[in-house]
């Protein structure tokens, strides 16, 4: 709700919100032309959480009054926050050549179009944002991929609120994006520090830089807290889940990865196999980063003998050719797997993410 709606509905709240709501709802059965009664109806019905009559509403007072940028742009925060995306940015766009000064409108603008996957328009709008706004377009550089501008952006932002806990959460999200592992760790620790015990947001990083480690322990065991806290929050398939609060496209392999987790101890991971084979010189290989990252490997002792079957894993072993980023990711991900592969011995190797049983 905007500013200008909290004011209003602030001078006419005298108790509980259903109750006050009754009482506006009274209220504006006596003076139905009354635009600005209708207006502070619409706040309290958002508070009490009744947003179709809230929505009704807003939609009567700009049919009275189209003028009225308050409830435009309360209409459209209500419809961003009912994923009606496309609904509200029409909305936001009026609102924001009215009032380009309105730091509300033009976060809420932001925010559609990063949502809708237009981060490029996102970050035209946000060419020089204040102190406020600049959070979130270091999360449209990382929605664009642009992850060292990103960084740049955290950076002046922890400079100045250095104990802001969400921004050691997204500084995290971003260094592990960027392959710094060690520098996404401590951003995680000291959003740790900082952040109230109830907070899902550090379990969630925690568990996606574990994730791009390969430790699928402490990544299962991480996500498992942060369900615990924001139940919901990160399933793909809840109303709950918000699309709109992961930046990368790593954390939405990573959360379709972690949709597939047992609820039990990680005995293997069923939802990912290693197809390969005996093959000289060459090879074929399909490998994203994140996917490799998930894995480790449950039988190294056939993969060295570079037998032809399907191996299912955890962590794929090394010693496959390292040249181009596909092998590069694979080596990153394999330190820790035995017995690496004859000296001579190439393998062809397909890496496929397929849905669990």
């Amino acid at each position: 709700m905007s500013g200008t709606l909290l004011a209003l509905a602030g001078l006419v709240l005298l108790g509980p919100p259903e109750v006050e709501l009754e009482r506006l709802r009274a209220a504006l059965e006596r003076e139905p032309e009354d635009v600005e009664l209708r207006h502070a109806f619409a706040g309290q019905a958002i508070e009490a959480g009744r947003l179709v009559e809230a929505e009704k509403a807003l939609r009567e007072v700009l049919r009275r009054a189209p003028d009225r940028l308050d409830a435009a742009l309360d209409l459209a925060m209500l419809l961003l926050d009912t994923r009606r995306t496309e609904q509200a940015l029409p909305l936001l766009e009026r609102v924001v050549e009215a009032a380009p000064a309105d730091e509300d409108a033009l976060s809420g603008l932001v925010s559609a179009l990063i949502d809708l996957g237009r981060p490029t328009d996102a970050l035209l709008r946000l060419q020089q944002p204040s102190d406020r706004l600049l959070p979130l377009r270091a999360f449209a550089q990382l929605r664009a991929g642009n992850t060292a501008k990103a960084l740049d952006d955290i950076g002046t932002c922890l400079e100045r609120r250095p104990d802001e806990w969400p921004l050691r959460v997204l500084a995290a999200v971003a260094f592990a994006v960027g392959g710094r592992l060690e520098a996404a760790d401590r951003e995680v620790d000291l959003a740790a520090e900082r952040a109230p015990a109830t907070a899902a947001n550090v379990p969630y990083a925690r568990a996606f830089v574990a994730f791009l480690r390969g430790n699928v322990t402490l990544a299962q065991r991480s996500m498992a807290e942060a369900r615990a806290k924001a139940p919901g929050a990160f399933e793909p398939a809840s109303t709950s889940f918000t699309p709109m609060a992961f930046a990368t496209s790593d954390e939405v392999i990573f959360l379709d990865w972690a949709s597939k987790l047992p609820d039990g101890p990680l005995l293997r991971t069923p939802a990912l196999e290693l197809t390969m084979g005996r093959a000289s010189p060459a090879k074929t290989l399909s490998c994203t980063r994140a996917t490799v990252m998930a894995a480790v490997l449950e039988s190294p002792e056939r993969l060295a003998r570079c037998e032809a079957t399907r191996v299912p894993f955890t962590l794929t072993a090394r010693g496959l050719d390292a040249r181009g980023a596909a092998g590069r990711c694979l080596e990153a991900a394999t330190a820790t797997a035995r017995p690496p592969l004859p000296d001579g011995v190439t393998c062809r190797a397909a890496l496929t993410l397929q849905s669990s049983p």
